[in-house]
C-alpha cells in the first residue's frame, strides 16, 4: 500500500454533476480511510486562483495527488478504477485490462 491519497474535487454550487462528484469521493473515503479529500469552490477567489494553477476549463475537476485527472464528471468505475490503482499501484485491475 501507498501514502495517504489527496483529492481535491473543484466544484461550483450550482453544477448538478458537481454533486454527483462529491457523492462518489464521499463513497470511495467511506471505504478508505487513509483517502484525505477537499472540496474547492471556484466560486470564491482562492478557489478560482488554485484552479487556474491546474488549468482547469470547467466543473467538475478531479485532481488526484496535485495530478489534474478528470475534467467533467467521471463514471463511478472510472473514478473508483483510478483511485484503487492510487491505493496499491502493484495491482492491475481486471477490469483495466478488459479495455
Amino acid at each position: 500500500m501507498c501514502d495517504d491519497i489527496k483529492i481535491n474535487v473543484f466544484t461550483t454550487i450550482k453544477c448538478p454533476y458537481c454533486k454527483k462528484a462529491m457523492e462518489m469521493i464521499k463513497n470511495i473515503t467511506n471505504k478508505h480511510k487513509e483517502i484525505v479529500w477537499k472540496q474547492t469552490s471556484i466560486d470564491e477567489f482562492s478557489g478560482r486562483k488554485e484552479a487556474m494553477n491546474y488549468g482547469i476549463p470547467a466543473v467538475p475537476a478531479i485532481a488526484i495527488n496535485g495530478k489534474l485527472v478528470f475534467i467533467g464528471l467521471p463514471t463511478e468505475e472510472e473514478f473508483n478504477i483510478e483511485v484503487e490503482h492510487k491505493l496499491n499501484p502493484l495491482v492491475i485491475s481486471s477490469k483495466t485490462l478488459k479495455n
